[in-house]
């Protein structure tokens, strides 16, 4: 297996994969291939001992793997990230369904293609729901990643920041309120935990993407 991050954050699979040869991985099983996608990436779709290709990320880039890989007749799966919706039925237990929607979205600052970035909650709880999880939010510590008392970090990179900030942006101009607080560190890409209620439902084509908070 040869994995090709995000030349945004290596690192992490770096250090995976030392970990899993450390561990009694065989080393080579899995290798790690740094750089950029349009050099790194399109060399490795196309060299002749790949035989499967699997992406994970945005649809603009999907594209252009789905066209490499044809080129070069090789299956390809892609995951062009999902909005994972966390449902809340009238008789689920609310303080469980409130902790868990704040984990499912903000874990990794929401920098995650499974983050929860939806709340379909039942009409006759809603409101006593969305409360508590505004609550709990503003009660969220950001700060460095590496201090154990953090729960939120920042993220990971300005251009992901202006793209997330605008969102929210967007939202509000198109009615949505925001109920969690907007302070954040003046130092770093830091959002705040941030939801957005009242947003009208988008009137677009179902292969255009609606505005999402997350």
């Amino acid at each position: 297996m040869v994995l090709k991050p995000s030349e945004l954050t290596p690192i992490t699979s770096v250090a995976l994969v030392k970990l899993a040869e450390g561990a009694g991985l065989p080393e080579g099983l899995v290798n790690v291939l740094c750089g950029l996608g349009p050099t790194s990436g399109q060399a490795a779709i196309a060299h002749p001992a790949v035989r499967k290709v699997v992406f994970v990320g945005s649809p603009e880039t999907g594209r252009r793997v789905a066209m490499a890989a044809a080129a070069a007749l090789k299956p390809a799966v892609l995951e062009l990230g999902g909005k994972s919706a966390n449902i809340v039925f009238e008789d689920a237990n609310l303080a469980q369904a409130c902790l868990g929607a704040q984990a499912a979205i903000f874990s990794g600052a929401g920098q995650s293609c499974v983050a929860g970035s939806r709340l379909l909650v039942h009409k006759s709880i809603h409101a006593e729901l969305v409360d508590m999880l505004a609550r709990g939010m503003n009660n969220i510590k950001l700060g460095d990643p590496l201090d154990e008392a953090t729960e939120v970090g920042p993220i990971s990179n300005p251009r992901q920041f202006a793209h997330v900030t605008g969102m929210v942006t967007q939202a509000k101009e198109a009615g949505a309120t925001v109920l969690t607080r907007e302070a954040v560190p003046t130092q770093g890409y830091f959002v705040a935990p941030t939801i957005l209620n009242g947003l009208p439902t988008p009137r677009t084509p179902h292969n255009q993407r609606s505005l999402d908070p997350s």
